[in-house]
């Protein structure tokens, strides 16, 4: 049994009744859980990074195992920084993916339109060299994009219907009947 005597909104991290201790009191030690299967290799860990022993700082991660190895996934820094497929986030979140990848999948409860599922991801701009945010929607399950609904490039360039946007606001039409202006 784990208890602690902490009242408190935030717990006083000597109260708390489970604790994990690095006994090295150097910067950048590593103390923490792997879970596994009982081999060698655990199948994912969460661990503290000690970044300042003196005052007591340091960072947070999770990671896990696939076929190409253990990564981590995910640090909370201890700015308060939270780095998703970072570990080095600037912002208070900091989402990274591999090129052409979703970035940001967003799933409402239900089916308007069509579309319940939109992805926040971005794609390369060929005639500029530069990388385009995409909004797009996603077919019910959130495993593809069906269309892309509007494109925001470096220059602040707003494309609707196309995903190279070439004026403040560009809109390609599928038909004249697409566009009204009020």
């Amino acid at each position: 049994e784990v208890s602690s005597s902490d009242t408190g909104a935030l717990p006083d991290a000597t109260s708390l009744g489970f604790r994990l201790n690095n006994a090295n009191g150097t910067a950048n030690t590593n103390i923490g859980f792997t879970f596994g299967d009982g081999s060698v290799a655990g199948v994912a860990a969460m661990w503290a990074k000690i970044t300042d022993p003196t005052n007591d700082y340091g960072d947070f991660y999770f990671g896990n195992r696939g076929s190409g190895g253990f990564t981590t996934k995910m640090v909370i820094q201890q700015s308060g920084n939270v780095g998703i497929g970072t570990t080095n986030p600037t912002a208070g979140l900091y989402l990274k993916q591999n090129y052409g990848s979703k970035h940001l999948t967003i799933e409402g409860a239900s089916s308007y339109d069509g579309a319940r599922v939109f992805s926040l991801y971005t794609s390369l701009d060929t005639g500029n060299s530069t990388t385009v945010l995409n909004l797009g929607a996603m077919n019910n399950d959130g495993t593809s994009i069906t269309r892309t609904i509007a494109s925001f490039n470096h220059n602040g360039n707003v494309g609707i219907g196309t995903t190279a946007p070439g004026a403040k606001l560009d809109i390609l039409p599928s038909s004249s009947s697409d566009v009204v202006l009020r």
